[in-house]
């Protein structure tokens, strides 16, 4: 849904931090996991990457989470609050208990993730799979996209898809 009352996006305007956010205990203390934004993003992908076999790059699952939290975990929910690891911080971060990064990933995931208004929204605009399955995962990614539309100027990244 369109809101024609919402003004049109200028990137030199100030705008407001409307990440998301939530505390999660550790044995040690808790920590504010607040929502990734696109640097944040770019940086745990730029940072996960390694070259595998074939040659091609390919991303190291471990290195992402680690990045993930180094990035996500803050000392508060305030606007300055600092972020509690750095990258000196990795035997640390990877010396959690197995519970506890459990933890902090699913609450980056639950903060990154679209909310239950915005997963609605993409419902209602994707078609069903052909199984008569929903077009939407659980995550709110659609399964049955195969890249570009039909009409745009990009030809579709794997035509080879069914």
């Amino acid at each position: 849904m369109t809101d024609m009352s919402l003004p049109i996006f200028d990137p030199k305007l100030p705008r407001a931090d409307h990440r998301r956010g939530e505390w999660v205990e550790l044995d040690a203390g808790k920590v504010y996991v607040r929502e990734m934004n696109a640097r944040d993003s770019l940086f745990v992908l730029e940072h996960s990457q390694r070259q595998a076999p074939a040659g091609m790059p390919s991303l190291n699952v471990g290195n992402m989470q680690t990045w993930n939290i180094i990035v996500s975990c803050y000392r508060g929910p305030e606007k300055d609050a600092a972020r509690i690891f750095e990258i000196g911080d990795i035997e640390a971060i990877h010396g959690l208990r197995a519970a506890e990064w459990r933890k902090l990933l699913d609450a980056i995931e639950r903060v990154n993730a679209l909310s239950e208004a915005e997963v609605q929204e993409i419902e209602d605009f994707t078609l069903p799979g052909r199984d008569g399955s929903p077009g939407t995962s659980p995550s709110g990614v659609s399964s049955i996209s195969t890249g570009f539309p039909e009409r745009s100027a990009s030809p579709p990244v794997n035509s080879s898809l069914p």
